[in-house]
């Protein structure tokens, strides 16, 4: 079953930089701006930036379009690396999206575009909690996905890629998910498989949170009951808050009396303990 994110879009906004706030009507919220783009023009960064230390960093930029698909404002969030921050906010300005219909009219809408800049530097974390996100969501689009990748990965950055061409089916989506995942796996070991297959693990429960659908229990618990073994083969170095935040999560009961609310919260306030870089 197609399962839909709720399309409000968590929007992290700085002080107002090159491009000043527009005025005018409300804007509709999209979840997957990445997803809507015509024409979505890649940042150039600046080559300084790899020693800069940027290599890996995400870049969250929050845009608002107009009626007829152009951008109107771009805003990088205040987690941007400052060597990053002006070509992607330039890239997304000169972008092109899809029109957004309400009642029969083209409106507004803001939403974020997520940028990766990655030499070598791949965030498994970041990588596996994404692509788990597009086997769960399927409404989501690839493209800031294969982007966590580097230029090692460019066979699995081009199967992703083509994912979100027009015509792909449910059954081919998920088919080159799974492989992508298990070619990824073949090439990663030690503390860095760890990360990314704990990341999954950690998505597969808490995509739940999220799921417009109602809370499929059994499922659920299997996936929290699938968590011991994530600590027992955790790596060596790995941090005593993150031991001590899956092993918390590992050991929650779902019961059919709790209501579906206080479950979703539940498991959000478990996987906020979680520290993200799971080191």
């Amino acid at each position: 079953m197609k399962k839909l994110l709720w399309l409000v879009a968590v929007l992290i906004v700085s002080s107002m930089p090159v491009w000043a706030q527009p005025s005018g009507p409300p804007t509709v919220g999209v979840a997957d701006l990445n997803g809507l783009a015509i024409t979505l023009i890649k940042p150039a960064f600046p080559e300084s930036s790899f020693a800069a230390g940027a290599d890996g960093s995400a870049v969250i930029v929050r845009v608002i379009v107009d009626e007829n698909g152009n951008p109107l404002s771009a805003v990088c969030s205040t987690t941007c690396h400052p060597m990053l921050k002006d070509a992607a906010e330039l890239a997304a300005m000169t972008s092109k999206f899809k029109q957004q219909i309400v009642d029969g009219k083209p409106v507004r809408f803001t939403g974020t575009l997520s940028y990766t800049y990655v030499v070598s530097n791949v965030n498994w974390v970041r990588f596996g909690t994404s692509i788990e996100s597009t086997v769960q969501f399927d409404n989501l689009s690839l493209g800031p996905v294969a982007q966590v990748l580097s230029n090692e990965y460019a066979a699995e950055k081009a199967k992703l890629l083509s994912l979100d061409e027009e015509g792909v089916t449910f059954e081919t989506r998920q088919r080159v998910l799974a492989d992508v995942i298990a070619a990824v796996r073949l090439k990663l070991k030690g503390a860095d498989l760890w990360r990314f297959e704990t990341s999954m693990a950690l998505r597969r429960i808490s995509f739940w949170t999220m799921a417009r659908e109602k809370t499929d229990r059994v499922a659920m618990q299997k996936a929290i009951d699938d968590l011991a073994g994530r600590v027992t083969s955790a790596p060596e170095g790995t941090s005593e808050a993150v031991i001590a935040g899956i092993t918390a999560l590992s050991k929650y009961r779902v019961t059919p009396e709790i209501p579906e609310r206080d479950l979703r919260t539940a498991i959000s306030e478990l996987s906020r303990k979680i520290p993200y870089e799971l080191r």
